[in-house]
Parts: C-alpha cells; structure tokens; sequence
C-alpha cells in the first residue's frame, strides 16, 4: 500500500506545473505588512516586542524566532499607535489609531477590549500617549485619562478634564496629568471623575510625566525637570528628543543622533547612536533599538559610551513601506507605489513572494525633492524597464536602478509651479500601449500647454489638445487611470473638480472624445467632482467609478456626441418590478475586472465590492469589521490573473484575497492547465482548484478507468471541486484524469490529480 500511495505521488509530481506550488486555497487571506519604520519597543522576559511601521512583530530572545501579528493571524485592528508591556499583568497593551485596543499574553493569546473605540461621545477621543503603573494603562487623551486594567483587560476610569493631556504619572494613591501649560493631581480615592477633585500641582506644562524614586519629573523634547511638592520646577538636564519612554527605571530620550538615558541626578549619559525607539534589557542591562537601516538589534554601551551591536537586522520580511496607491500586475509581478497620497516616491516589486524595493539614494543627487510617484508603466518588452510619472517629471529604471529624469528642461513637459518648477513638473499618469509607446500626461502645465505626450524610441510627441485644460488655464489637474483597451483606444480620467471627466484617445487619427456631462440611460445627469478610475470589462464596456457611484459606456456609445452612460439596475426582487441603481451614491475609488468577468469596486469608505460578471449579483462585500482589510478606504486593487489573488491597498497597509477566478486562457494545454494542491493528502478538506482554462470551459473530472465523479463550468479560466464523488463523498485514493472542452464543444487537454487518503 505504502508503495502504491508512492508510486501515485510521483506520478502527480512529474505533472505539477511550478505555479501550483505556490498557489494557496480560494478565500484565503494573506497580508503584506511594511515593518521598516520602528517606533516602540517594549520587552518582556524573552520576547522583544516592536512596534515599526504601525504594524508589530516580536523577536524572541530564546529561540531567535521572529513572529508578525495582523489582523488576519491575531490582532482586531490595523494601524497601531502605541505599545506597552505590563510586568503586573505579564501582558503587552496594544493601542490603534481609532482607539481600539487589543492586549496580548505570554502566549500570544489576544483579548480584544474594544469598549473605548465603539463609545459613542461628543469628546475628542484621539490618544496621544499611554503610560503604565503596575497593571494599570493610563491613555491620555484629547478629553482627559483613561485608565485600563490590563490583566483582566477592562476599562477601570475615566476621567473627563475637559483639556488635552499629554502624559500622566502615578504615585500611590495620586495620579498626575500633565497638560500643555500646567500638572494637575488628585486623589485616585477622591473621585477624580469630578473634574473640581483635581487641582493645579505645578504651573508649567510638559510632554511626558514620570514618578522616579520618589520624585516627580516632567520632560518635554529638551529638557528635564523635578517638580517639587509646591509646585515649583528644577531643570536636571537639557537632552534632545521626539519621544522618550521610561524603561526598566530609566527615562530615556530618543529621535536624533543621541540617545539620552537618565538613571539619577548623578548618573546622566548620552550614547552616540540614532534610534527612533528603545527599551533596556533588564537582564543585561543592554538595549534593544533601531539600527540605521531600520531592523531591530541590540547593543550594549560601555563605561566610555562606545556602542557595540551584538545582533542587527531583526526584521521580518515585506516591504519597506506601507505606501500602495497604484499597483499594477505585469509578468507575474506586482508592481506598486506611493498614488495620489502626499508620500515620499517608492516603487516596491512583489514576485513570488519576495519584495524588491527600488534603491532611492540617487534622490540626493537631483535638484527636487522626490515625493509623489504617481503611477507606473511597465515596458511590454523587458519586465524590469520601468517608467515612474511623479510629482517632479518623468523618471526611467531598469533593473531597479534609476536610469534618467525628465523635466523641463530635457523634455516637452511644462511645470505647474513657476516658483518651484522642478519640484513640480506633474507627469500624474503614464501607460504602455501594444506598439510600445509610452504615453503620459503632464498635469497643471501652465507655463507652455503640454498636457498629453507620447515617448517611442526616444522621440517626444506632443497630443496637445485646449479640450485638456482646465478653466485656470492649466492642463487637467489630476489625471489618472491611464489604460489601453482591446480597440487599442487610449483612455485616462480627471480626478478633479475642475473639469472632471473622461477622454478616449484614438492613437491613429489623433482624435479625442472627451465626456464631461455624466448622464444615464434614464436621462438623469449628475454633479461630479472627479472621475478616479477606468477599466475595460470582457464586453468591451468602459466603467468609470465617480464620487456618485459607478457608470459603465457601452461599445455602442464610444464616440458619441452626446454619450449616454448606463448605470446598472439591480432589480429588488420584491414584487414591485422596481429596481435600485447599483451602489448609487457610494464614492468609488478604483474598479478591477477579474479573470470571470466580475467587478471588483473599491470606494472611499464603504470597503470592497464584488459585483457578479451579468453586473446583478453582489457576490462579495468585505469591510475592516468582517474581513482583514484594514481600512474601508480602498486606493488601489489589482488582481494576478495567474492565480486569481486580488490585493487590496489603504492607506494603513496591503492585504490580498485569493479569489476562486482567473483570466481564461485562449488555449488549454498540458503547459498552462494545471490544478492544486496537487497531490491531495489525507489531511486536506479544502477546495482543489484547476487553473489555466478557457472561458465557460467543460470539466469532467473522472478516475482511471473512465467514471466520472464530477463536472462543471469554469468560472473565468478556473475550476473547483471539493474532492467528493456526485454522492457527496470523498473519493478514494487514485489517479483522476481532468478532462476539459471548450465552450463550442472542441477539445481541451487533460491534466492529473493524484488523492491519497
């Protein structure tokens, strides 16, 4: 038996295509965490717990292992703000941006404490920072103190103050509140949740509070105060900091190129070391920070303040950056930067899931600043010749490695700034064609009239037209969703409320058709204040997502004079024969189509939509409270149509989904139909999948000797069956042959699933 269960397994093997290998099971979540920018660190006993780029991961000092948290393993939430471990409770605090808080154990057990975050209040709920006092949390917010039991994970007080606090200490029986201009104190006894409980302890304000052996110290980002029991202040030190933490009884300042660490009015030191976070490794006496290259290490400090690293590089692996506002697919690689959000230019490359992340240290050399990369365009010819549309001009790589900038000064581009022109000469949009030219447009041009541009061997060519410039005499001010579709017609929208609209290029005869009034198959035109989006469904629809919801041009309306957009009924199956206009009014942001024809809508807000390919079904609806997204605002989508993985960016982080759709092949044959896991082993329950078909193909999936025990229809170029017979149940071990056919009856190619149960 054992032998037969061999010989089917190498038999599977020999047949595997390298894709499936990777491929993980439809409705699976994965997420594409950045973890460069460090800003706490909090350890407990052997787990150094980090805090970098809003999302968190530990190092444990044992084993040398390096574990992530998200939302899709662990955590409630996405975007954290602080991190504090509790030596009381043995428990690490974890505070988000929104509120919400999650708290963790030695055990990597999560206890989500989300009462705080879904309190409905007319008071600022912003925290701005947290201190811990035995197994007590004390946030300091906008409002006044909070404070959380973190062993039983509770709300223990609220303390309504009325003003901004910035830090709170506590001693005994009294709790101190620091404030921009003054320290207040109360009795914890004296129900400090009447505001006239507190009184006024020193007249000055400061940034952080700390109580330090017996004394009570206040500190802002230079300098270092006792303050007394009247009130009065006495500087001790005057360090430099963005941020300081008290740890293992030190307070120490951090955020420059010195680290200042203060033990007693008589032991002061400075360490010559950049750190944007730090804790002290209370059982050498070590410290855990940052290194200049953004991983964790540890070092230690002699009595001559010279630092030695003894472990650097600590850092799980993902990008270098959380920015994901364009993305596109190309050669199986995902290709991403920063969008339209204010953020300094990064282009990041994910293939087999490993990221590239562009060297960025030639931006010194340039006579701008290098922020706002815009959009991409991947050379159809060679994967790694990269073109980046930004903020200061065009930009050129090959290999990762920065090639050539254009600007006004090399180039037919004009600049939106007569004050600033090489910071901001805006290319906001760039695309390949299937000739291989490279078109771009050069938004808020004003000091010539530039506006579309095409690039083909070298050679500038100017598509200048006065239907793209705007009312201020500038060229479109935000241009986006740049794309070819199948008539090889070029199309691009204007995300601006000034002159939003739609324009379709014909590259042979020069000509534009630009489309500003949105008006539906019922006569109803709307008010718009920027179009984001464009894609190109399997019908040759064009679909455009506005401020009001999605619209789609049919084939028939391209060209036009006056062109009718339909906006999808979905009928309300009530009885009534009425009909609702799909998500109307919902802020689309960016539309994907994948491999089975379905929409993928993105909005502003409301999170993600998968609309079915006839456009009537609403298949899919994921939000930051049922899914692992981390915000409802979407910036971007692609899909990989070789897997069907669809990836979702916010503005706090990258996740994808694996979808049960990919793009249908033309053909089928032995080289691109494959399926997975392949083999089945007796502890898989899951979906097996079969990839690489055409669209609507004929599966029959049989045994060896002809029985067959399921069929069906692919959905886009994919097939899935959950390995049981028309019965319902699971079949036996074997060989099953896949046997596949077009959608007008001719023959497909066949493929193997070996089972073992």
């Amino acid at each position: 038996m054992h032998i037969r269960i061999l010989l089917l397994l190498c038999a599977a093997l020999a047949t595997l295509s390298p894709h499936c290998r990777a491929a993980s099971e439809a409705g699976t979540w994965h997420a594409h965490m950045a973890y460069k920018d460090i800003t706490y660190i909090a350890k407990g006993g052997s787990t150094v717990f980090v805090l970098a780029s809003g999302n968190l991961y530990h190092y444990d000092t044992a084993d040398g292992s390096i574990t992530t948290y998200d939302k899709i393993n662990a955590l409630s939430d996405g975007k954290i703000k602080f991190i504090r471990w509790s030596d009381a409770a043995q428990r690490l605090l974890v505070v988000y941006a929104n509120g919400n808080m999650d708290i963790i154990d030695r055990k990597g057990g999560v206890t989500n404490l989300a009462d705080y975050y879904n309190k409905t209040t007319t008071l600022d709920k912003t925290i701005n920072y947290v201190n811990v006092c035995g197994d007590r949390a004390f946030l300091s917010t906008n409002f006044g103190v909070v404070a959380v039991n973190v062993s039983n994970a509770t709300i223990a007080d609220t303390y309504v103050l009325g003003t901004p606090v910035t830090s709170v200490a506590m001693s005994g029986n009294t709790l101190y509140a620091a404030t921009a201009d003054k320290v207040l104190g109360g009795l914890v006894s004296d129900n400090l949740a009447d505001k006239s409980r507190w009184t006024v302890r020193c007249d000055r304000g400061f940034t952080w509070l700390f109580w330090k052996d017996g004394t009570l110290l206040g500190a802002s980002n230079r300098n270092l105060c006792t303050i007394d029991d009247s009130g009065q202040c006495r500087q001790l030190w005057t360090p430099w900091a963005s941020d300081c933490v008290m740890t293992d009884g030190s307070i120490i300042f951090f955020g420059g190129n010195e680290i200042y660490v203060y033990r007693s009015p008589n032991d002061m030191s400075i360490v010559w070391h950049p750190a944007t976070a730090i804790a002290v490794d209370r059982g050498d006496g070590s410290y855990w920070t940052t290194d200049r290259d953004g991983s964790l290490c540890n070092m230690s400090v002699d009595s001559q303040q010279e630092v030695s690293i003894s472990l650097t590089g600590l850092r799980p692996d993902g990008p270098d950056y959380n920015w994901f506002g364009f993305m596109t697919f190309a050669n199986n690689r995902l290709y991403t930067c920063g969008g339209y959000p204010t953020r300094k230019a990064c282009i990041q490359i994910l293939e087999d899931g490993e990221w590239q992340v562009y060297d960025d240290s030639f931006a010194t050399t340039l006579n701008n600043r290098y922020y706002n990369a815009y959009s991409l365009a991947i050379d159809p010819s060679d994967p790694d010749h990269v073109y980046m549309g930004a903020e200061s001009g065009l930009y050129e790589f090959r290999n990762g490695t920065f090639v050539k900038q254009w600007n006004k000064d090399n180039a037919p581009l004009g600049a939106a700034s007569s004050s600033r022109p090489y910071d901001y000469t805006k290319v906001t949009a760039v695309c390949y064609t299937a000739d291989g030219r490279l078109y771009g447009f050069n938004s808020e041009a004003k000091t010539e009239k530039h506006s579309l541009f095409s690039l083909l061997d070298g050679t500038w060519t100017e598509h200048n037209s006065s239907s793209l410039w705007a009312d201020n005499e500038k060229s479109l001010a935000g241009v986006t969703g740049m794309m070819e579709d199948s008539r090889h017609l070029l199309w691009f929208c204007n995300n601006h409320h000034i002159k939003p609209c739609l324009v379709g290029y014909q590259q042979s005869t020069d000509a534009l058709q630009l489309i500003k009034d949105i008006v539906n198959q019922d006569g109803v035109k709307y008010t718009i204040f920027g179009i984001t989006c464009t894609a190109e469904d399997h019908n040759g629809n064009i679909w455009i997502g506005t401020d009001v919801g999605p619209f789609m041009l049919e084939p028939s309306q391209i060209g036009s004079d006056s062109p009718t957009f339909t906006q999808v009924k979905i009928p309300r199956n009530d009885g009534t024969n009425l009909a609702d206009y799909l998500l109307s009014n919902v802020s689309i942001s960016c539309i994907c189509i994948d491999g089975a024809g379905r929409k993928w809508l993105g909005t502003n807000g409301n999170g993600v939509y998968l609309i079915s390919e006839d456009n009537i079904e609403q298949l899919q609806h994921f939000t930051r409270d049922n899914s692992p997204l981390t915000s409802d605002n979407i910036e971007a989508i692609a899909i990989n149509d070789h897997t069907g993985e669809v990836f979702f960016s916010t503005g706090e982080g990258l996740c994808s989904y694996m979808s049960d759709a990919t793009r249908p092949n033309e053909h089928m044959d032995k080289d691109n139909v494959y399926a997975y896991p392949n083999p089945v082993t007796p502890d898989y329950t899951g979906m097996i999948t079969v990839c690489g078909l055409s669209m609507n193909a004929d599966v029959k999936i049989a045994t060896a000797n002809g029985t067959i025990v399921a069929q069906g229809r692919s959905n886009g170029g994919t097939f899935r069956w959950d390995g049981r017979d028309s019965s319902g149940k699971r079949v036996a071990s074997g060989i099953y042959m896949v046997m596949t056919a077009k959608e007008d009856g001719s023959k497909g190619t066949v493929c193997k699933i070996a089972v073992v149960n």
